[in-house]
């Protein structure tokens, strides 16, 4: 057999070598000082240069079968090693090698295709094969993809490493020798092994070789994956059992599969007993018919239901819930959860029932007190009437003027004290909330303010379409025509007014803005505007009133379980208006009149 052993420095020069028993015919002439690589060396070998690098980094051993370059079809082995007395130098063996038949070649082949990494070890634990994805495996964790894991003994491999990685190390090593030695049939271990940029983690697994053949096959698989959906899982089932709040979790057909602890704490139902019922459990027979139909069709159409229910506790128990339905969908966008989320609201429903009564109590002495004041004004505007009628012009000048002086102050006072009766009176007897049209509220508005809105010529844009709204129509009739009039009111002089109505839907909600180009709002005023009898300065002297317009607004919105904020405009003069109203439930855009 024909071999030849070259030395070579730092440099990849020659620096000697020999041939053993014959010069083989695949390689040319021995010739030092010249530079050996693959193709002075005779081989069809492209990686040749990178493995002679990777092994003066390493120190370790390159054994790869590469072909000569030749027609030949000789097959060779190369084995690279350090050099130890010369530092950078090698010492390059080639040998004749056997070449790898058809059967093989498929069988690597079928290997090399399945993901996991695997490696077979003799029973010693020298490494006699290894498929593609190991080595990419071994490059993606500093190895080179030109290294021979051939000869590497895999249980001195875990016994040298070190650190945060040396328990994983040593548990996979005891249970490969276990195998190895017959005292376990099958082996596996979870670890982690991440790389700069990302968490990775992996399974290994160690299945002795069959039918004769001695040694063990390792794969290794990565998991991460898996490990983060479980990491994902195991954080939700934490939170879930540490909320103060009771879950309640269904499948698509209703069937109760989870609680936790905070939902038999308040219902008192353990999980045992609730598990695989529907939530029909819990029901009390407060609500009709009509409430679930409701119910469903907000689930249905927007996803998500919240809102108060009367349920009923184990002991039979009735009482209030602040409740939050979800559904949860696939990556198909199919059903397949419900989730609920309750609060006992029982003592906030008290204190609810109790702050309606002071409020009820203190709107009935507004009333009583605006009444009865207005008795005594009426009295003084009468004599002061009187005494005009009887003296005339006798009164004089001074006292005349006087006199004006007192009768317009009734007459400021008066309005005031209706004012303030209308605020209290406002919202008392609106009647059952119902599905409104917001086009049929707007178009009422813009008919009413016509003459007013022509007067000045003025323009009004309501953008369309727009959708159904849940509360008293008359309510928004009366808030919408106080913004359009207030801003016709306080509009700017010196150009014409423009009013545009628009509205768009979020999070269940109406959000209609009502912008104008008037004199605007200044930032400190915003939220003063909403309290009872505050005028502006800059629009006092343009509009007669007591300041109520809006404190009534407010009143009047929040009672429809709503909200009112003024803005200003970023783009240009005036401010806009936005009043948020909930949406009718199962209704979309301008359906009010079918429903």
């Amino acid at each position: 057999m024909s071999v030849r052993v070259v030395y070579v420095d730092a440099h990849d020069r020659i620096q000697g070598g020999e041939d053993v028993l014959s010069s083989p015919s695949w390689l040319g002439p021995l010739v030092p000082g010249s530079r050996l690589g693959a193709a002075s060396a005779g081989l069809d070998d492209p990686g040749f240069a990178e493995a002679c690098a990777w092994v003066r980094e390493t120190g370790q051993t390159s054994a790869r079968l590469v072909r000569a370059a030749d027609e030949s079809e000789t097959w060779v082995q190369v084995v690279i090693a350090p050099l130890p007395f010369l530092p950078g130098g090698l010492t390059v063996t080639f040998t004749p090698g056997v070449a790898p038949n058809a059967e093989t070649e498929r069988l690597a082949g079928y290997l090399d295709a399945i993901p996991e990494s695997l490696v077979v070890v003799t029973n010693e634990g020298r490494i006699v094969y290894v498929n593609q994805p190991w080595i990419e495996f071994g490059c993606a964790n500093g190895g080179s993809k030109d290294l021979d894991w051939r000869g590497i003994n895999y249980l001195e491999v875990c016994k040298s490493v070190k650190g945060v990685d040396q328990n994983d190390a040593d548990h996979v090593r005891d249970g490969l020798r276990a195998v190895l030695e017959g005292r376990l049939s099958y082996f596996e271990w979870e670890y982690p092994c991440h790389s700069p940029t990302e968490e990775r983690w992996f399974l290994m697994q160690a299945t002795p070789l069959r039918r004769g053949s001695q040694g063990v096959v390792i794969s290794h698989l990565n998991i991460t994956s898996r490990i983060l959906a479980e990491k994902r899982a195991q954080l939700a089932d934490t939170v879930l059992e540490a909320s103060g709040e009771a879950v309640l979790v269904t499948t698509a057909d209703e069937r109760i599969i989870r609680v936790n602890p905070a939902f038999t704490a308040l219902t008192g139902f353990t999980p045992e007993e609730v598990v695989g019922e529907t939530p029909r459990v819990l029901s009390s027979g407060y609500h009709d018919k009509d409430f679930y139909r409701d119910f469903w069709n907000t689930l249905k159409n927007r996803g998500f239901w919240h809102g108060e229910m009367w349920n009923k506790r184990k002991s039979g128990e009735v009482y209030p819930e602040l409740i939050t339905i979800n559904e949860v969908r696939d990556k198909s966008d199919d059903l397949v959860y419900y989730v609920g989320l309750f609060s006992d609201i029982s003592t906030l429903k008290a204190k609810e029932t109790q702050l309606k009564s002071i409020n009820d109590e203190l709107e009935q002495f507004a009333y009583a007190i605006s009444h009865d004041l207005r008795q005594p004004l009426r009295m003084v505007k009468s004599y002061l009437q009187l005494l005009v009628r009887r003296m005339g012009h006798g009164l004089g000048t001074e006292a005349g003027e006087f006199v004006r002086e007192a009768t317009q102050g009734a007459d400021r006072m008066d309005r005031l004290i209706e004012d303030l009766l209308d605020y209290a009176r406002c919202g008392r007897e609106m009647g059952t909330p119902a599905v409104v049209a917001l086009e049929t509220v707007l178009t009422g508005v813009a008919g009413v303010l016509a003459p007013a809105l022509a007067e000045i010529d003025a323009q009004l844009f309501i953008r369309r379409p727009l959708p159904c709204i849940w509360g008293n129509e008359s309510a928004f009739e009366r808030v919408f025509q106080n913004l359009v009039g207030n801003a016709v009111k306080y509009r700017d002089r010196d150009r014409p007014l423009k009013i545009d109505i628009k509205c768009v839907v979020s999070q269940g909600m109406a959000v209609v803005s009502v912008r104008d180009n008037g004199i605007g709002i200044d930032a400190a005023d915003r939220k003063k505007v909403f309290s009872m009898f505050y005028r502006l300065q800059a629009g006092a002297a343009r509009a007669a009133g007591a300041g109520m317009g809006l404190a009534v607004c407010k009143k009047l919105i929040e009672q429809q379980s709503g909200s009112i904020e003024v803005r200003g405009n970023e783009d240009g003069p005036g401010c806009t208006f936005v009043v948020s109203l909930p949406l009718a439930a199962g209704l979309g855009w301008g359906q009010a009149g079918a429903a």
